[in-house]
Order: structure tokens, then sequence, then C-alpha cells
């Protein structure tokens, strides 16, 4: 027989109860306790706490008298002090995934597990306004580390816990009323989990009797704390943003949110490292960062852990010795605020959180590959529906017919279900770089793969339309099967693009200019214009039109440090219905125009560019990044012509020089290995042994492994590439913003990347030279996504809103 125990107080039944029943039974049994092993392939895929095995008839009857161990003789119960224990003895090992796909033991040991206690009870218990004990919900799964910072601090701090149900856990109404009815004052969970219940409230007009909500495991989102607050009652009420690497058992740092200070980070701090722990923010030499500058967070202190069980080799490398302290390295890229809290920025690895629980790619890759139902697949997480909750998608070449059924049924019998993909994408081939490698920048969205799966399509009929077909389809690693399909829509982004416009013309002898791309881009339209034998435009100017079918102010984007003007492909098509849509490419890029040093000059070849474009009309000026300086400058000039610029936007860019400044001021290789690493993975101490054209052969060689570059990039083109990215990058580092009576829109995401410049001023210094003021936006994604879907939509949201009395 087997049992399998809800999670509730059933599981904090204990063994005992199990032995004497065995003692006073008739027959001869054997009992196995967590999860035993079980010779049958049927059953041993679930989860048992006890196994009861029939051996036979008892041979030896004894006198069996059993003890009383219910609530009602606690009075009477004998208790016998335990041995002491060393704060080194391990308390317990909790399995993760491994980077091979194999689980990990962390260990971690009594005395860690005590410091776990008297920081949840000093930060979190202490502040409860209700006079002690006060009851406390226990909603984390036993199986889940997070289930220790409530059972041990509730306990020995002498309060009632709770144990939730599994089947309440998915019922926020049953789980409202539970806690409303028992006065839970203190519960865990989740931001996902969170974000369930916090509909509920809102949805049904209710609020909540919790006075104090720990959430971890996954990034709690800035809009919902502001929806949590915006329920009158919870005015009072505390939310503690807990995080922690498993290896450090359970929280390594605590962050206080309440109603007064919710609305001050776009993204919510980890907070301060909890009693007897620090923090050190570390470089790829192992430096120390100063503040605001990302790094992987080294963890030291009475939390970590001792290792992993059984393996040295990984211990070693992840648990190291430095300036006679025991760090672990998290793996995890953090970034110190100046007032002394931290930031999550990301994982340097694949590994993610999904609903608070660790998973390794990999493992999923694994075995999606072993599937009788699968001839090849690869997964990718991401945050697909730009709602801030990250997902799986796998995509999939079936061997035979596509049943996602039987691959998801397949899938919930070897791993566990919040491992199991919320997408299934069915893939002809898997877009793949020239060496052979697997590209997944260039796998479709999974929305639009699956709606493209299942709407009406006209597919490709004439020579040219299977030609261009079939160059969307190396780039794009999948079947293109409708003409009409959007090339950007379907996964191409900006460097796929100029692939693109290299491919075709060597396919036909013909170059489409970056303007027809913007305007031709399904394969039906740049067909059309293929078979007119249109070659695109020859004339070398600074401003290329992409989008002129409305008559009213023109936007005019300036390029950002690399040059191109591709990157602004998804945000002219937003606002291409309200305004005609300009780009300026930069002076130098393609060797027709010189380089120049500093950003007012650029400025004010842009400016007189634009003003004999325009006529000195009316203009919108608009900026990503360095492009952003760009702008600004080109304001100040284009009105000393005479020009009338009404609006001025700006995307994330610093007006602060000092982090470019210190940026440039590194080693060459440093220089490159920074500005190329949105793209290319470049191995820096590689870069260092090489010089001249065998340092240019290595990152075209990337360029092209990566689907950056096309197959005949030159080295020539890679040295002009390289000088814009130096000059313009130089010209960042230099310049000073003059003060003006300008205004402008400033947006920024929410997440930073380790590519990006920042500082820790959340206007990032442009209130000290706008006399007239600065509007900030803030969007979801980071400083190399907000531009693509679906994070753009949000930027072109705000852009329209402001130009909308323009």
């Amino acid at each position: 027989g087997f049992i399998r125990f809800d999670s509730s107080e059933e599981l904090l039944v204990p063994k005992k109860f199990f032995e004497e029943w065995r003692d006073g039974c008739q027959y001869d049994v054997e009992l196995q306790f967590s999860k035993p092993l079980i010779d049958s392939e049927e059953l041993s895929k679930y989860r048992y706490d006890v196994s009861i095995v029939k051996i036979g008839p008892k041979k030896n009857k004894n006198d069996y008298k059993p003890s009383n161990i219910g609530w009602s003789y606690l009075k009477d119960f004998e208790y016998t002090a335990n041995e002491a224990i060393d704060n080194d003895t391990t308390a317990y090992i909790i399995y993760t995934s491994g980077s091979t796909g194999d689980p990990k033991g962390a260990i971690v040991s009594h005395g860690s597990l005590l410091n776990l206690t008297d920081s949840i009870i000093n930060t979190v218990y202490d502040t409860v306004c209700e006079n002690p004990p006060f009851t406390v919900a226990l909603l984390a799964s036993f199986s889940f580390d997070a289930s220790l910072q409530q059972i041990f601090p509730s306990i020995l701090a002498g309060h009632t816990l709770h144990i939730i149900s599994d089947e309440m856990h998915r019922d926020p109404a049953a789980l409202h009323e539970y806690i409303e009815k028992n006065s839970i004052c203190i519960c865990d969970g989740t931001p996902s989990f969170f974000s369930l219940l916090l509909d509920y409230w809102v949805e049904h007009q209710k609020s909540s009797s919790l006075t104090h909500i720990i959430l971890g495991g996954e990034v709690l989102r800035a809009d919902l704390l502001k929806k949590y607050y915006s329920i009158g009652k919870h005015s009072n009420n505390k939310i503690f943003n807990a995080y922690g690497p498993t290896e450090c058992c359970v929280d390594a740092s605590l962050f206080e949110c309440n109603f007064n200070n919710h609305q001050e980070y776009p993204s919510v701090p980890i907070g301060y490292p909890v009693a007897n722990t620090e923090f050190s923010i570390r470089g790829k030499s192992e430096e120390t960062l100063p503040d605001s500058i990302p790094g992987e967070l080294w963890i030291s202190g009475a939390g970590v852990g001792k290792g992993y069980f059984g393996d040295r080799v990984l211990t070693d490398s992840k648990f190291i010795e430095r300036e006679g302290k025991r760090w672990y390295r998290t793996g995890d890229v953090v970034r110190r605020l100046s007032q002394g809290s931290y930031c999550y920025v990301g994982r340097m690895d694949q590994q993610v959180k999904i609903g608070g629980y660790r998973i390794e790619i990999g493992e999923v890759e694994s075995q999606l590959n072993l599937c009788p139902f699968v001839k090849q697949a690869v997964v990718v997480a991401d945050d697909f529906g730009g709602n801030g909750i990250k997902t799986l998608a796998a995509y999939i070449i079936p061997n035979t017919d596509f049943d996602k059924k039987k691959i998801r049924d397949y899938l919930s019998a070897h791993i566990p279900a919040y491992a199991i993909p919320g997408h299934f994408i069915e893939m002809s081939s898997l877009p793949v770089s020239v060496s052979g490698k697997i590209d997944k920048r260039s796998l479709p969205t999974p929305h639009l793969a699956e709606a493209n799966q299942n709407k009406n399509m006209q597919s490709p009929t004439t020579e040219t339309e299977i030609r261009i077909a079939s160059i969307w389809e190396k780039l794009l690693g999948h079947t293109i099967t409708d003409v009409n399909s959007d090339f950007f829509q379907l996964g191409g982004h900006s460097v796929l693009g100029i692939r693109l416009i290299s491919l075709i013309e060597k396919e036909f002898n013909q170059r489409l200019s970056l303007s027809q791309l913007f305007r031709t881009s399904t394969i039906a339209s740049m067909a059309k214009v293929l078979e007119k034998d249109f070659i695109g435009s020859t004339q070398n100017s600074l401003v290329i039109p992409l989008f002129t079918q409305k008559d009213t102010v023109p936007v005019f984007m300036f390029h950002p440090v690399g040059g191109n003007v591709i990157c602004y492909n998804a945000l002219a098509g937003i606002i291409k219905d309200v305004h005609p849509v300009y780009a300026v490419e930069s002076c130098g890029l393609n060797g027709d125009w010189p380089m120049l040093p500093t950003v007012e000059e650029m400025a004010q070849m842009y400016a007189n560019t634009i003003f004999k474009y325009v006529s000195g009309g009316p203009a919108i000026f608009l900026g990503w990044s360095f492009g952003g300086l760009v702008a600004y400058e080109a304001v100040l000039q284009y009105k000393q012509m005479g020009g009338n610029v009404i609006k001025l936007i700006m995307l994330d860019s610093v007006a602060d020089n000092s982090t470019a400044r210190d940026a440039i001021q590194m080693d060459e290789n440093a220089v490159l290995v920074r500005l190329f690493s949105e793209h290319i993975n470049v191995n820096e101490n590689t870069l260092r042994s090489k010089t001249g054209d065998d340092r240019l052969e290595y990152l075209i060689q990337l360029g092209v492994e990566n689907a950056i570059l096309p197959l005949d990039f030159s080295k020539d083109r890679m040295k002009n590439l390289l000088k814009t990215y130096h000059n313009n990058a130089l010209a960042a580092a230099r310049y000073v913003p003059k003060i003006s009576n300008e205004k402008a829109l400033l947006i920024r995401p929410k997440k930073e990347t380790m590519s990006a410049f920042t500082i820790a001023d959340k206007y990032l210094a442009w209130k000290g030279f706008l006399k007239d003021g600065v509007e900030l936006e803030w969007v979801d994604g980071d400083h190399e996504s907000m531009l693509k879907e679906p994070f753009v939509n949000q930027v072109g949201s705000y852009v329209l809103n402001y130009l909308k009395n323009s």
C-alpha cells in the first residue's frame, strides 16, 4: 500500500505513529518513508510519503501497548533532552536542478537555519502590531525551501502555524475566506501566486486581514505593489520582497515595501542582506564593482551552505575562499543602489525561475529530445506576453504528426509540472548559424508563431516570392507559408534586417534601401519592388525616409552608438499612422561621409541637413541611448538656425557622461567586449590574444556564427563598423549637455542589463539641464529589448500620447 499526504497538517504525523501501528499489526509489515524506491514503472514516477509492504503472518506475537500521541495527551508526554547539535551539523539537503540536467543537493547547516529564523523574526514578525502570539499561514510546498521561512520562525517563536492545503492553494476565494476566518496575520508566496490572490481581491472589491506578506522565488513587479496598495484598507500593511539562492538558506536579503515607499522604485529592490550576511558585486575578473554597475552577486556569512552533496568539483567551483572569507557565487546579476540596498537584474546563465521554481532549460530540452514524438527541440524562457510573467516555449520538429497532447503527456511523466513549457510551436527546421549551432535569437515569438499556424495563408506562388521566402527561411529558421507575413513580426530584428538586405542583393543583384525594407517587410510587397527592377536609391543621404504617408509634423530618429537605425523599425511602424518618420544615420557608417568626433559636430551636420530637408519647418526629435544625446544637441543647433523643434523624446539616454568616461578608460579589448555584449558573447581573453587582421577575422567569425553579420562581411566593413562604435562612444564620453529651457519626455526600461550605461538618478541627470522639466515614463523590458516586441508597444503609446498636442 502507498500513502501520499496533501500539503496540510497531515505531513506532520510522526513516524512513530506508523511504527507503533506496524508493531501492533497482526502481520509482519515493512515500512519505508519519504519517496521510497518502487520497482514499478507505472508507480515510481509519483511521490509517496509512506510505503507499506506485507511480509506475511506475524511470527513473534508480543505484548503491545500503543502510546497516546494525540493533542489531548501532550500534558502527560515525557520529554527527553536531545543531544547538543553543533552549528555546522547538517540540517537538511534540498535538491535543485543542475546545469547538466542532473539534480544537485544543496547542504544547509543548523547554524544557517537558525540565522534565517532569527532574521525573519527580527525583520518581519517583530513588526507585527498585534500582541503575540499571532497566526501564520504556510502556502509554500514542503518540497520548496521557502516553507522553512514560515515553519521554524512561527513555531520557535510560539505562534500558530496554519498549513494551507493544495486544494485551497488553487482556490483564491476559499483561501481568502480561510485567511479572514482565522485572522491570519502573515503568509508567504511567490509573486505569481500573489497576483492571482490580488486579482480576486480587486475583482470582488475585497481587502485582506493579512498585515505582512513575504514574497520570493521570482521577480516582484512594481505594478503588483501599486495594485495592492490601491486597495484602501491595505495602507498599513507590509510586503517583504525576499531574495536568496537555495544554497544560502532561503533568504539572503529582504526589502520592506509599504504604502509610503512602494512607488519609489521602477524595479522593486531585493533589499539589504539579512543579519550576519555580506554581499559583494563582482566583475568578470572578480574585481569589486562600484555602485550602480551590474555584476555577479557573491554572498558570504552565516547563511552560506556547506556545498553540494557528493559533488566536490561543483562545490569548489561555486563555494570559494577569497579575502579570508567563504563566498557563494550566485550566478545572479545584481547591482548595488546608492543607499545600500540591492537590485536584481537577471541570471548569467540559462537557469531560470518560473513560478518560484528554479528550472534548468537544458534539462527540459533533454527530456523533450528523448520523447518518441519529437525529432528535435529547443526551449526558450522569456516574458512572451509582456506582462512580467516568464514562461517556457518549446520549438519542436515532430517525428511524424505534431501532437501537443502526446508530447505534454510524455513530459508530465518525466519532469515536474512547473517545468512543462506553456507554448509548443511546430517547426519544419530550427534556425542555425554557419557553424551549425542552433540560433535561438532567430526563433519566432510563440504567440505570432501559433497564430501563424492557424490563420488563412497565401502561399508563395511566383518565382520571385519563392526565392524571397527561401531567404527568409534561412534567416528565420522556419517555413514561411504566407506571403503577407511581416518579416519583423515573424522574428526578424535589426541585425537580421541587415543580413536580409545583403542576401537580397546577392540573390537578385538588386539592393533594397533601408527605407524600402521598412515599407516592404512582407514577401508580397518585397516581390513587387524587385519585379519592377527597382534598385534602391544610391543617393548618399544621412536622412532616410521610413514612412512618409502622413502630412503632419515629421519625427526624426537619431542613430545609437552603432550608427545603424534599423533598431527603430518597430517604433516607426507604430508612429507612422500619425506622423511621417525619418531616421538619421551616423556619419561615416558606410564610408560615404567623414566621421565627426564630437556630439556637437554631429548635431550641427544633422540639424543642417534636416533644416534643408523640411525648410526649417516644425520637427520632432527622438533618440535612443547615444541617439538621445545627439537629438538633444540637435534641438539646440536646429533652433539656432531658426528651426522649430516642438517635441524632444529620449529613450534611456544618460546625460551624465561619467559611466561613458569610465568605460572608455578601459582598454580597447574590454570596450569591444562591452560594446558587442548585446549580440555576441565575446571571450575577452581570446580577443586579447589577437591583433590586427586576426582580431577582425575573429569578430567577423563570431558575427557570422551568431547570425548578425552576412557571410560576405569584409574586414574593411568591420574596420568601419568598429571605427563608428569607437568614434561615437568617445563622443559620448566627451559630451557635456548645455543647460537649456527645453522640455523632454524620458522613457526608461524597468530592467537593467550589463551592457547599458546607467546611473542611480532616475532622471539620468537630465533634470539639471532641462529647465522646463522632464516627463518620465517607465516601460517593461531592458535597454536592448525596449524597442522590440512586445515592449515597444508601451514606448509607442507613451510617444504618441506625448505628441498628441503637437
